[in-house]
Protein backbone atom coordinates (compact mmCIF):
# COMPACT_ATOMS: atom_id res chain seq x y z
CA UNK A 1 0.00 0.00 0.00
CA UNK A 2 1.39 3.35 -1.05
CA UNK A 3 0.35 5.08 2.19
CA UNK A 4 2.31 2.56 4.25
CA UNK A 5 5.43 2.54 2.07
CA UNK A 6 5.68 6.30 1.53
CA UNK A 7 4.50 7.66 4.88
CA UNK A 8 3.96 5.26 7.72
CA UNK A 9 6.98 2.97 7.44
CA UNK A 10 9.54 5.81 7.12
CA UNK A 11 7.87 7.74 9.95
CA UNK A 12 7.96 4.69 12.23
CA UNK A 13 11.65 4.10 11.51
CA UNK A 14 12.64 7.73 12.07
CA UNK A 15 10.56 7.96 15.24
CA UNK A 16 11.86 4.72 16.76
CA UNK A 17 15.45 5.58 15.85
CA UNK A 18 15.48 9.22 16.98
CA UNK A 19 13.19 8.96 20.03
CA UNK A 20 13.79 5.49 21.44
CA UNK A 21 17.21 4.35 20.20
CA UNK A 22 19.39 7.46 19.81
CA UNK A 23 17.23 9.52 22.20
CA UNK A 24 18.00 12.73 20.31
CA UNK A 25 14.40 13.83 19.77
CA UNK A 26 11.16 14.01 21.70
CA UNK A 27 7.94 12.33 20.67
CA UNK A 28 6.68 15.76 19.58
CA UNK A 29 9.68 16.30 17.31
CA UNK A 30 9.42 12.88 15.66
CA UNK A 31 5.68 12.27 15.73
CA UNK A 32 4.31 8.75 15.26
CA UNK A 33 0.71 8.06 16.29
CA UNK A 34 1.29 4.29 16.13
CA UNK A 35 3.99 4.17 18.83
CA UNK A 36 2.75 2.13 21.77
CA UNK A 37 5.52 3.48 24.02
CA UNK A 38 4.65 7.14 23.45
CA UNK A 39 0.91 6.46 23.28
CA UNK A 40 0.17 3.65 25.77
CA UNK A 41 -3.40 2.39 25.94
CA UNK A 42 -5.30 4.17 28.70
CA UNK A 43 -8.85 4.00 27.38
CA UNK A 44 -10.63 0.71 27.95
CA UNK A 45 -11.80 -0.50 24.53
CA UNK A 46 -15.46 -1.47 24.18
CA UNK A 47 -17.06 -4.44 22.44
CA UNK A 48 -17.24 -2.70 19.05
CA UNK A 49 -13.51 -1.98 19.14
CA UNK A 50 -12.64 -5.59 20.03
CA UNK A 51 -14.80 -6.87 17.16
CA UNK A 52 -13.13 -4.39 14.82
CA UNK A 53 -9.61 -5.24 16.04
CA UNK A 54 -10.07 -9.02 15.73
CA UNK A 55 -11.36 -8.62 12.17
CA UNK A 56 -8.90 -5.88 11.15
CA UNK A 57 -5.79 -7.81 12.30
CA UNK A 58 -6.74 -10.73 10.07
CA UNK A 59 -7.47 -8.43 7.15
CA UNK A 60 -4.30 -6.29 7.28
CA UNK A 61 -1.69 -8.02 9.42
CA UNK A 62 -1.70 -5.18 11.95
CA UNK A 63 0.19 -6.32 15.02
CA UNK A 64 -0.20 -3.55 17.58
CA UNK A 65 -2.40 -0.55 18.26
CA UNK A 66 -2.02 2.52 20.45
CA UNK A 67 -4.20 4.81 22.54
CA UNK A 68 -4.64 6.85 19.36
CA UNK A 69 -6.27 3.83 17.68
CA UNK A 70 -8.95 3.62 20.36
CA UNK A 71 -9.50 7.39 20.24
CA UNK A 72 -9.78 7.48 16.42
CA UNK A 73 -12.04 4.44 16.37
CA UNK A 74 -14.39 6.02 18.92
CA UNK A 75 -14.68 9.27 16.97
CA UNK A 76 -17.97 9.70 15.19
CA UNK A 77 -17.94 8.65 11.58
CA UNK A 78 -15.83 5.52 11.26
CA UNK A 79 -18.44 3.16 12.57
CA UNK A 80 -21.38 5.15 11.21
CA UNK A 81 -22.47 5.57 7.62
CA UNK A 82 -20.89 8.68 6.13
CA UNK A 83 -22.00 10.19 2.82
CA UNK A 84 -18.81 12.18 2.12
CA UNK A 85 -16.17 9.75 0.78
CA UNK A 86 -13.32 12.25 1.24
CA UNK A 87 -14.18 12.66 4.90
CA UNK A 88 -14.54 8.91 5.41
CA UNK A 89 -11.21 8.22 3.66
CA UNK A 90 -9.42 10.77 5.87
CA UNK A 91 -10.96 9.19 8.98
CA UNK A 92 -9.89 5.71 7.89
CA UNK A 93 -6.35 6.97 7.14
CA UNK A 94 -6.15 8.54 10.61
CA UNK A 95 -7.22 5.20 12.08
CA UNK A 96 -4.89 3.08 9.91
CA UNK A 97 -1.82 5.18 10.75
CA UNK A 98 -2.29 4.56 14.50
CA UNK A 99 -1.35 0.88 14.18
CA UNK A 100 1.88 -0.99 13.43
CA UNK A 101 2.26 -3.40 10.53
CA UNK A 102 5.60 -5.27 10.72
CA UNK A 103 5.02 -7.00 7.37
CA UNK A 104 3.40 -4.01 5.66
CA UNK A 105 -0.17 -3.83 4.36
CA UNK A 106 -1.03 -5.83 1.26
CA UNK A 107 -4.57 -4.53 0.71
CA UNK A 108 -5.06 -1.31 -1.27
CA UNK A 109 -6.43 1.74 0.51
CA UNK A 110 -9.50 1.72 -1.75
CA UNK A 111 -10.30 -1.86 -0.73
CA UNK A 112 -9.54 -1.12 2.92
CA UNK A 113 -11.89 1.89 3.05
CA UNK A 114 -14.50 -0.17 1.24
CA UNK A 115 -14.19 -3.16 3.58
CA UNK A 116 -14.18 -1.05 6.76
CA UNK A 117 -17.19 0.94 5.58
CA UNK A 118 -19.28 -1.98 4.42
CA UNK A 119 -18.36 -4.25 7.34
CA UNK A 120 -19.22 -1.46 9.76
CA UNK A 121 -22.62 -1.01 8.12
CA UNK A 122 -23.30 -4.77 8.02
CA UNK A 123 -22.36 -5.27 11.69
CA UNK A 124 -24.16 -2.26 13.17
CA UNK A 125 -20.93 -0.32 13.75
CA UNK A 126 -18.93 -3.47 14.67
CA UNK A 127 -21.34 -4.17 17.53
CA UNK A 128 -21.97 -7.63 16.08
CA UNK A 129 -19.12 -10.12 15.95
CA UNK A 130 -17.76 -10.75 12.45
CA UNK A 131 -17.86 -14.50 12.04
CA UNK A 132 -16.38 -14.83 8.54
CA UNK A 133 -15.43 -12.68 5.60
CA UNK A 134 -18.83 -11.82 4.28
CA UNK A 135 -19.55 -11.14 0.65
CA UNK A 136 -19.98 -7.41 0.44
CA UNK A 137 -21.20 -5.16 -2.31
CA UNK A 138 -18.76 -2.86 -4.05
CA UNK A 139 -18.51 0.88 -3.66
CA UNK A 140 -19.35 2.93 -6.72
CA UNK A 141 -16.66 3.93 -9.19
CA UNK A 142 -17.05 7.58 -8.18
CA UNK A 143 -16.52 6.62 -4.51
CA UNK A 144 -13.34 4.74 -5.44
CA UNK A 145 -12.13 7.72 -7.48
CA UNK A 146 -12.83 9.97 -4.50
CA UNK A 147 -10.82 7.66 -2.23
CA UNK A 148 -7.90 7.66 -4.70
CA UNK A 149 -7.99 11.44 -5.02
CA UNK A 150 -8.05 11.92 -1.25
CA UNK A 151 -5.16 9.47 -0.81
CA UNK A 152 -3.08 11.34 -3.40
CA UNK A 153 -3.65 14.67 -1.67
CA UNK A 154 -2.82 13.16 1.74
CA UNK A 155 0.46 11.76 0.40
CA UNK A 156 1.35 15.05 -1.33
CA UNK A 157 0.59 17.08 1.80
CA UNK A 158 2.62 14.73 3.97
CA UNK A 159 5.59 15.04 1.59
CA UNK A 160 5.55 18.84 1.91
CA UNK A 161 5.16 18.60 5.69
CA UNK A 162 8.14 16.27 5.92
CA UNK A 163 10.15 18.63 3.71
CA UNK A 164 9.37 21.58 5.93
CA UNK A 165 10.28 19.54 9.02
CA UNK A 166 13.67 18.76 7.44
CA UNK A 167 14.16 22.43 6.69
CA UNK A 168 13.30 23.40 10.25
CA UNK A 169 15.90 20.94 11.56
CA UNK A 170 18.44 22.32 9.10
CA UNK A 171 17.60 25.87 10.16
CA UNK A 172 18.09 25.05 13.85
CA UNK A 173 21.51 23.57 13.10
CA UNK A 174 22.43 26.48 10.85
CA UNK A 175 21.49 29.04 13.54
CA UNK A 176 23.93 27.31 15.91
CA UNK A 177 26.63 27.49 13.25
CA UNK A 178 25.85 31.06 12.20
CA UNK A 179 24.49 32.89 15.30
CA UNK A 180 23.76 36.16 13.43
CA UNK A 181 20.95 34.44 11.51
CA UNK A 182 17.65 35.39 13.10
CA UNK A 183 14.85 33.98 10.97
CA UNK A 184 14.12 32.36 7.62
CA UNK A 185 10.75 33.87 6.74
Amino acid sequence: MELYEKLMKPREKVHDDRVHIQQVATKEQARDPSCGICHPIRTKPKKDFWNFWKWYRKLTGAETYSENTVIEFNKKGISQEVNDMNELTEKVVRLVETMRYPEGIEITMEKLVQKITLTSINTDGFMEEIKKEEETEELSESDNESISSTMSSIIENEDSIQGSEKFKRFWELYKDYEPKSKKFQ
